[in-house]
């Protein structure tokens, strides 16, 4: 699963959120996906003010699920921090000792679907280095800026290409975040 924090964000990343009208949230997402398929990543999305999670501050996470017959639920809580975090592993612990098994019945009625990194998000990229910019394979770019400092692109990307350069993300200095999903 391809996993990016917010570790390499930086002031230049919060002006260019702040400018579209945005905040950046670490944010996980799992999307359902033509062919009996989904998707499942991890990184930084820009989120706008309308979106449940744009007042999600702190200790504080939200969960927004969306089915197939109802609207979009949102749950919110605290859910970081140390009596949460602890309240949490004892449960583990407690269920662990006990040999209670977490399962969702309905999922024996149904074919399981596939996981798939062949997904098209779109993307924030800010660069400093075109070198760090060539290892990036867009579909198609939107909007790119060169300045004095850094530069950027937003543009559509896959998952797959994300999660093949995973490791060389670490030693660049680059920045990504989801834009519209």
């Amino acid at each position: 699963v391809f996993n990016y924090g917010i570790s390499n964000m930086n002031s230049f990343d919060v002006r260019f959120a702040k400018e579209k009208g945005s905040r950046i949230k670490l944010v996980a997402e799992i999307r359902k996906l033509p062919e009996h398929k989904f998707s499942l990543f991890v990184i930084p999305r820009l989120v706008k003010p309308d979106e449940y999670i744009f007042n999600v501050d702190d200790e504080y996470n939200g969960v927004v699920v969306q089915g197939q017959f109802y609207d979009k639920q949102f749950l919110f809580g605290k859910g970081a921090g140390g009596h949460p975090t602890g309240s949490a592993v004892l449960s583990d612990i407690t269920a662990r000792t006990h040999n209670y098994r977490y399962e969702y019945k309905k999922r024996n009625f149904y074919q399981q679907p596939d996981y798939s990194r062949d997904h098209l998000i779109e993307v924030y990229l800010r660069y400093k280095d075109l070198v760090d910019l060539s290892h990036f394979d867009f579909e198609s770019i939107a909007e790119k800026y060169t300045g004095p400092e850094y530069n950027y692109v937003v543009g559509k990307i896959s998952i797959d290409n994300l999660y093949r350069i995973r490791k060389l993300l670490l030693k660049m200095n680059v920045f990504i975040a989801a834009t519209g999903l």
